[in-house]
């Protein structure tokens, strides 16, 4: 586990580590053989926690593009 973020892109690279982590445990649940409802409950709160954290992903790359347009200086 690392330090807190210290910036605006460190936050940014931390969800999109996340988004990515999320993604591949999504993958291999669907993959796995063998279905029951426990196992359904979890893929599908799987997939929605993927498609959130690539949202946020995307948010913190727009909110945070003026920032480095302004060569990383909060306006």
């Amino acid at each position: 586990m690392s330090a807190p973020a210290n910036d605006f892109n460190d936050v940014e690279s931390e969800i999109g580590h996340l988004a990515a982590l999320i993604g591949t445990i999504t993958d291999i649940v669907f993959e796995m053989p063998g279905s029951d409802a426990t196992m359904h409950r979890v893929g599908s709160l799987l997939w929605i926690a993927r498609d959130l954290s690539e949202r946020l992903v995307e948010t913190t790359t727009v909110c945070n593009a003026p920032m480095r347009m302004a060569g990383g200086q909060r306006s």
